[in-house]
């Protein structure tokens, strides 16, 4: 999987920017530095923009915060405070790193943004969560396990929705294809991963969902999209589902940077449906 996201980072490295905008680096926890910066995509003359925090996939073993930069440099260009935070991942030098840690990070990277996207020009009550893959799972645990922003000193409740792109919401089964460290990551038995899987804490307050999937996804997505949204639906909840035609897990994670994209185009009408109603920019 590393080396699936390395080539595919390095190819969208030669797409011209999309917006002049730079992204400012702020430290959102202690230890300060390394994980725990955001990259913060603002478009210019922000104010009380809508914001998507999306936190980036690797398999909780790979990727970094810089991996979604041509989506945040298009949406920023779209009137979309963008928020990429980094957290911590699973290597050789880390090896204690587990689902439940990165779950931890993204909690305080969510509680930093309420705090302090207003700065930016964002608007603290326009924020919603998502992310693609390994991120897209934590995104979605992070919004309906509240006690990881809670914890962070953040809200929960102020969450405007949540994108999940591409992410497994059930990781109690250990599936064909999954990253060999899955039990490590997850837990040994199936009721210490349950304890981690999103579908757990499916509610009828929660805030709006989109869940999507690439049309030729490992089984793995589907097949755990599928029960989330129908728990979902029969507790009142509201989420919606969306398929990237003619597309691969790689292949919708290249595809969704480029603004004329339909994924890239139903994120961006998420995140501006979900907004307060004075959201927008100058």
């Amino acid at each position: 999987m590393s080396t699936l996201f390395a080539t595919l980072t390095f190819a969208l490295a030669t797409i011209a920017p999309l917006a002049a905008n730079v992204p400012q680096t702020a430290d959102y926890a202690v230890p300060m530095g390394g994980a725990h910066q955001v990259d913060v995509y603002a478009p210019a003359g922000a104010r009380n923009a809508p914001v998507l925090v999306w936190f980036f996939g690797g398999g909780r073993s790979s990727g970094n915060r810089k991996q979604f930069a041509a989506l945040g440099r298009a949406l920023a260009n779209e009137g979309v405070v963008f928020v990429a935070p980094g957290y911590q991942i699973r290597t050789p030098a880390t090896p204690a790193v587990t689902a439940r840690t990165i779950a931890a990070d993204a909690g305080m990277a969510i509680a930093w943004t309420q705090a302090h996207i207003a700065r930016y020009g964002g608007d603290p009550r326009s924020i919603v969560v998502g992310g693609y893959s390994a991120g897209a799972q934590v995104a979605a645990l992070a919004v309906l396990d509240q006690h990881y922003i809670r914890d962070a000193g953040g809200d929960p409740r102020a969450i405007a929705g949540a994108f999940i792109m591409s992410g497994v919401l059930d990781v109690r089964p250990i599936p064909a294809g999954a990253p060999p460290a899955w039990t490590h990551d997850f837990g040994a038995s199936e009721d210490d991963r349950w304890q981690l899987s999103p579908l757990k804490y499916a509610r009828a307050d929660a805030p709006p969902f989109e869940v999507s999937c690439a049309e030729h996804d490992p089984p793995r997505f589907p097949t755990t999209r599928d029960p989330f949204v129908a728990r979902m639906r029969a507790l009142g909840a509201s989420v919606t589902t969306f398929t990237e035609e003619n597309a691969t897990h790689g292949t919708e994670f290249t595809r969704v940077m480029l603004p004329d994209d339909p994924l890239h185009q139903e994120i961006l009408a998420f995140v501006k449906a979900h907004a307060a109603p004075r959201a927008g920019t100058k």
